[in-house]
């Protein structure tokens, strides 16, 4: 992405990179990981919102927020569903065959440890907002 970021912050993983844009709720439209620098950009802006500003970058992740807004029920929601969310909600851009050789060996799946570091970025988000309500 080619937009101004809202926030940018040095990250040591993309998966706390990606855990700061659920942190930020609503406002975070996409999270950007250097792997070079190791450093996290947040932005508001999309390659869905603004495709014209979606430009690939050498040593970066781009991945969209896409996450439906959920309502939290009263009772406990069990881990297994916050992890289905989380890797629901974070998706990363396909490429294209002709790409795909220039790209080295790293993988940007979720591990269960990182599902886990996300999911508890997600719960505290969630307890946060329903603590405002009360």
């Amino acid at each position: 992405m080619s937009s101004t970021p809202y926030k940018e912050f040095g990250s040591t993983s993309v998966h706390s990179c990606l855990a700061g844009c659920l942190e930020d709720g609503a406002q975070c439209a996409t999270a950007m990981f250097n792997y070079e620098k190791d450093h996290c950009l947040l932005s508001e802006t999309s390659q869905f919102s603004h495709p014209e500003l979606f430009v690939k970058a050498e040593n970066m992740d781009y991945f969209d927020k896409i996450c439906d807004p959920v309502t939290r029920p009263e009772e406990h929601i069990e881990s297994s569903t916050v992890h289905n969310v989380v890797v629901e909600g974070v998706t990363s851009v396909p490429v294209d065959g002709d790409d795909q050789e220039d790209l080295d060996d790293r993988v940007t799946a979720l591990g269960l440890a990182d599902v886990e570091e996300v999911s508890k970025a997600v719960e505290s988000v969630m307890s946060s907002t329903s603590s405002d309500d009360l």
